[in-house]
């Protein structure tokens, strides 16, 4: 079952989006856009919400994230930290090549499980 949360931040020039799908516990949190400063406590607000009801795994898909900053990117860690917290499974089910590029910099692909790498 899916059900977008309709989420609106600041970012200039590309609107930013969640959306949010579930199934059986499973959540998958789908964001698009500027993952930024103005846009990041979004994320957080959504995905602790979420955490409020029975969950059993967490996904983010930022596969059409257009950019990514420390804020950003400090959000994704907040996630799964709180994933964590809930003795939840974290993975990061897609991500774009803006966010594969601050991952690979910041040597953090292991740590968040990211499950879209290309073949070696």
């Amino acid at each position: 079952m899916a059900g977008p949360s309709g989420e609106q931040g600041a970012g200039p020039g590309t609107p930013f989006r969640i959306d949010v799908e579930r199934g059986d516990g499973r959540i998958v949190v789908i964001v698009a856009g500027e993952l930024d400063l103005a846009t990041a406590p979004l994320l957080v607000r959504e995905v602790t919400g979420e955490l409020s009801n029975p969950v059993t795994s967490l996904a983010i898909d930022l596969g059409a994230v257009t950019f990514l900053d420390s804020s950003g990117l400090e959000a994704v860690l907040t996630v799964r930290r709180e994933a964590q917290e809930h003795g939840l499974p974290f993975t990061l089910a897609s991500v774009s090549r803006v966010v594969r590029t601050v991952l690979d910099l910041n040597g953090l692909n292991d740590l968040l499980g990211r499950t879209d790498r290309p073949p070696s």
